[in-house]
């Protein structure tokens, strides 16, 4: 799954967990799901960060 993947997912997500039509059931998976996808994108983020301070030291 890619960064962008994951932003898309999320955003169909939190469409969904705003409409009234999600149940007691499905809002759970969905906020457990959304909950993952988030962790996801925060380790992306981070190692992208990491990445690039190292590429940055090297050109140094």
């Amino acid at each position: 799954m890619t960064y962008e993947d994951a932003i898309e997912e999320l955003e169909q997500l939190l469409q969904t967990l705003q409409s009234d039509t999600v149940d007691v059931d499905q809002m759970l998976a969905k906020t457990e799901r959304a909950a993952e996808l988030i962790r996801f994108c925060r380790k992306k983020l981070r190692d992208t960060e990491a990445r690039l301070e190292d590429i940055w030291k090297e050109g140094e």
